[in-house]
């Protein structure tokens, strides 16, 4: 009886076969609306004027019609640099959301990536994969990696906001350095590759076995 249980519940509409289906259509469509996105960002970010978040270090600093920069927003906290060349405009961003820019949406889609490739290959029958504890490990090392180029480039940033502005200006690194958080996310994941590669192990043995 609990074995019937068991086979309705796994191929009943609702069950897990079910949710892993929705989940991988989903992330697919994730990755492919990211790849769309991809151009348009470039394009903005390379035909628009950079902008970043910044914090007021001097009162009287609130100039808005400065030859090189110019403040944005309500409180004036969002500075657009007017000359800005390639470089700047490739590592600022045309948004002040810097998760839509393209320097950091790039990494989220390189882990959409791996995500759709991990569930094209994951099979309920046979959970344990080498292939998927490699694309465990990819994304553990993009979200490390991607921390470690955020910190670079905030310091980047802050370093061309102070000069531009004569250090009336600087970098609001709450707003950028939140994403660096994901190095323990991406620390985290490769503990789970480690353990999932160790079940792959085991898997094999239990095959070879019978």
């Amino acid at each position: 009886m609990l074995n019937m249980t068991g086979f309705k519940y796994r191929i009943h509409g609702g069950g897990i076969i079910a949710w892993l289906k929705w989940i991988k259509l989903w992330v697919a469509y994730g990755f492919y609306a990211g790849l769309i996105f991809i151009p348009f960002s470039i394009f903005m970010q390379f035909e628009s004027n950079p902008v970043a978040n910044v914090v007021n270090l001097k009162a009287k600093a609130k100039i808005i019609g400065h030859s090189a920069y110019n403040l944005l927003g309500a409180n004036k906290s969002v500075l657009e640099i007017k000359t800005a060349n390639w470089l700047d405009k490739l590592l600022f961003g045309a948004l002040d959301d810097d998760f839509l820019s393209f320097f950091n949406f790039s990494f989220y889609v390189l882990v959409l990536l791996q995500l759709h490739l991990i569930l094209k290959k994951l099979e309920i029958a046979k959970p344990f994969h080498p292939i998927i504890a490699k694309r465990l490990r990819c994304i553990g090392l993009i979200l490390i990696g991607s921390s470690f180029v955020i910190l670079l480039r905030s310091w980047y940033m802050d370093s061309v906001i102070v000069e531009l502005t004569d250090h009336f200006y600087r970098l609001d690194y709450k707003v950028y350095l939140a994403h660096v958080n994901e190095f323990k996310l991406g620390i985290l994941i490769l503990i789970v590759a480690y353990i999932y590669k160790y079940g792959c192990y085991l898997q094999q043995e239990k095959d070879l076995t019978i």
